[in-house]
C-alpha cells in the first residue's frame, strides 16, 4: 500500500479540531501520515494537539502564512506518494481514502480528486460536487446545496476544480506542476492549482463514493475571519492573477472580456448600492495585479511554455459548464440561504 500524507491546516480552530482529528484517527487506510500545520494560533490549538493527538506530527508556524503557503509547508514536510489537504472543519468517513486511492491506481491520468462533500449541519445536502468554468469566467459550483441523493451527484465525473476543503494529488503531479501559489494567501488557490493539473495533461475528478462532511465557512486561515470587503479583494485579486497565468490566447479573447465586463458590472452595482468599500476592494485587487504584473508574467511564461500540454479548445470541452444567469447574481450579492438554483 502507498503512503498517504494527510495535511490539516489550522488557525485558531481549536473548537473544530477534536471532531476532525477524532474522525481522522478512525481512517481505515494504512499507511497514513497525519500532519497538522498550525498557522500561529492564539487559542491553544498547539497544546491541544500535543496533548490529545501526540502521534500526529505538529508543525508550529511563527506567523499566519495563509491557506496556500501554510499547506505548502505541510507538503514540504510530507513523505507520502499521495498528498491530501483537509480542512480542520471537516469530519471524514473511515473508508473515504480507499476509494480515492483506488481511482488513482485505476487511472494514471487522474491528477487530482475531490470526495463528495456534504454539509455538516444537514448531511442530506451537498456542500458542492466540484466546480466548472462558466462562460463568464466565474465558477459554477456544481451541486451547490442540492440533495446528495440525486442520481447525477452520485456519478464519478470530470470537474474543472476540486474544493480545497478536501483535495488529494499524487506527489509526482505536484512535483511536476508545483503546489499552491503563495501569492494567493487564501481563496481560489485550489482552482489555480487544479488549472495547472489540467494544463499539464491530467484530469481532475469528483468521486461520490468517498464521503466527508464540511462545516462550511469555518476553515482555517480563514473565510469566517474575513469581512465581505476583504473577501471581495482577495477573490478578485486571485481570479485575475490565475487567469493571467493560465489562460491561453483563445480564452483570453473569449472568456476574459466577459469576465472583465462582469467585474465592471459588479463595480457599477456596488456604486448604485453605495457599497463603496466593495468598489475600493476591487480597485485594490486591480492595483495589486498591476504592481505585480512582472512576476505574474514570469509565472505565465513558465506555465504556457513549459507546463502546458493541451490547447484551450481541447481543455474547454472538459472544464466548461454554465448555470442559469440568476446563479451569478445570487453568488455575488445574496446569501447562501437566498439561493436555490
Amino acid at each position: 500500500m502507498s503512503l498517504v500524507s494527510l495535511i490539516i491546516l489550522n488557525w485558531n480552530g481549536k473548537h473544530f479540531l477534536n471532531d476532525c482529528l477524532k474522525s481522522v484517527s478512525r481512517i481505515k487506510y494504512k499507511p497514513l501520515e497525519v500532519i497538522v500545520v498550525d498557522n500561529n494560533s492564539t487559542d491553544g490549538s498547539q497544546e491541544f494537539v500535543k496533548k490529545n493527538y501526540p502521534k500526529f506530527k505538529l508543525i508550529e508556524n511563527k506567523e499566519n502564512f495563509g491557506f496556500a503557503e501554510g499547506n505548502n509547508i505541510g507538503f514540504r514536510a510530507s513523505k507520502g506518494e499521495y498528498v491530501m489537504f483537509l480542512n480542520n472543519d471537516t469530519k471524514v468517513e473511515p473508508d473515504f481514502i480507499n476509494f480515492l486511492i483506488d481511482d488513482f491506481k485505476t487511472d494514471k491520468k487522474i491528477g487530482c480528486l475531490q470526495p463528495q462533500m456534504r454539509v455538516m449541519k444537514d448531511r442530506k445536502i451537498l456542500d458542492e460536487a466540484g466546480s466548472f468554468m462558466s462562460f463568464t469566467g466565474f465558477l459554477y459550483h456544481y451541486g451547490y446545496r442540492k440533495s446528495y441523493k440525486l442520481e447525477k451527484y452520485n456519478k464519478k465525473r470530470e470537474i474543472f476544480s476540486a474544493k480545497g476543503a478536501c483535495i488529494i494529488f499524487p506527489r509526482k503531479v505536484l512535483d511536476k506542476i508545483g503546489v499552491f501559489d503563495k501569492d494567493f494567501f487564501i481563496f481560489f488557490e485550489e482552482t489555480d492549482l487544479c488549472f495547472r493539473v489540467w494544463l499539464a495533461g491530467y484530469t481532475v475528478m469528483y468521486e461520490p463514493k468517498s464521503v466527508i462532511y464540511h462545516f462550511v465557512g469555518g476553515d482555517t486561515s480563514s473565510s469566517n475571519k474575513y469581512n465581505y470587503e476583504r473577501r471581495m479583494y482577495l477573490t478578485f485579486k486571485n481570479m485575475n492573477l490565475s487567469y493571467i497565468k493560465n489562460f491561453g490566447t483563445k480564452n483570453f479573447l473569449t472568456i476574459y472580456p466577459i469576465f472583465f465586463t462582469v467585474q465592471f458590472c459588479v463595480i457599477l452595482y456596488s456604486i448604485v448600492k453605495l457599497r463603496f468599500g466593495v468598489v475600493g476592494a476591487i480597485f485594490r485587487a486591480y492595483l495589486w495585479n498591476l504592481l505585480n504584473l512582472k512576476s505574474t508574467l514570469i509565472k505565465r511564461k513558465k506555465i504556457q511554455h513549459k507546463l502546458r500540454k493541451v490547447s484551450d479548445s481541447s481543455l474547454n470541452k472538459h472544464i466548461k459548464l454554465s448555470p442559469r444567469l440568476s446563479y451569478y447574481y445570487y453568488s455575488l450579492f445574496k446569501t447562501t440561504e437566498e439561493y436555490n438554483d
